[in-house]
């Protein structure tokens, strides 16, 4: 058995409560930095998700405010639908003279539709065009609701290749 007086054990309870104080010292700093370090993070976290949920709900409103609008402009019916009045024939040839194609476009002939509806098709070819004469000559027949492009072949030209040749079979009535 160990026998110790008082002194003895006085000095070792000293010694240990002071070895104490420092081990709890250090232990309470590093409960407190992980608690510190798991709040922040999860502050961290949740604003995260905070931010996202904000996101997705203000593209869903402005998916849904888009919905919408087209379902009011389906339901009223459009107000500005233009439509070609004049024949699709002299609107070709329209075309020609308002972009300066009056040799580049050949080939124009009235093809009958087959159809009982009142359909007119156009078929012409244009060639020896850049591609911004193309694109305009596309915005032209697209800007009316009832003409649609039936088939457009492109092909490049064999002596320049930034210009091309195409062809058009254009229809105006009703599908």
């Amino acid at each position: 058995m160990l026998v110790m007086n008082k002194a003895a054990i006085k000095e070792l309870f000293e010694k240990l409560s002071g070895f104490q104080t420092r081990q709890r010292a250090l232990l309470i700093f590093v409960v407190l930095a992980v608690a510190f370090l798991l709040f922040y993070w999860t502050g961290m976290a949740v604003n995260n998700q905070k931010v996202k949920a904000e996101s997705y709900t203000a593209d869903t409103q402005m998916r849904l405010a888009d919905v919408q609008r087209f379902m009011v402009i389906q339901q009223s019916g459009r107000q500005d639908v233009r439509k070609l009045d004049a024949g699709l024939l002299s609107h070709i040839q329209g075309i020609k003279g308002r972009y300066g194609l009056n040799g580049d476009i050949v080939n124009i002939r009235l093809v009958s539709s087959g159809t009982a509806n009142q359909q007119e098709q156009v078929s012409f070819r244009a060639e020896n065009l850049v591609y911004q004469e193309f694109t305009a000559i596309l915005n032209d027949l697209e800007q009316y609701d009832n003409i649609w492009v039936k088939t457009v072949n492109v092909s490049k030209r064999f002596d320049n290749t930034e210009r091309i040749d195409v062809a058009f079979d254009v229809i105006r009535g009703e599908p």
